[in-house]
């Protein structure tokens, strides 16, 4: 099945910059690191608004890690396709 999946790159988080705290520093890293994967679905996840106390939805990708089989939500933005859909 996984040969029909279409082949990405994707980040678990976003870089935040220099963090005094070296365990939260390596932490960060490693969510802000681009992994390959394979694209499942766009799905929808809900998320409390800070400013307004409501959930919202969200839309993220369903990936799954080529190394590991791991399988993670993405946020759209964090997510680069390398193979066209056949």
């Amino acid at each position: 099945m996984a040969n029909e999946l279409r082949k990405v790159s994707y980040a678990l988080g976003y870089p935040q910059g220099f963090v005094p705290d070296e365990n939260v520093q390596k932490e960060q890293d490693e969510l802000s690191e681009w992994k390959d994967g394979f694209f499942h679905i766009w799905t929808y996840q809900e998320e409390l608004s800070p400013q307004s106390g409501n959930f919202r939805e969200k839309v993220v990708a369903l990936v799954e890690d080529i190394d590991t089989g791991e399988v993670h939500l993405v946020n759209y933005d964090l997510i680069k396709f390398k193979t066209q859909p056949s």
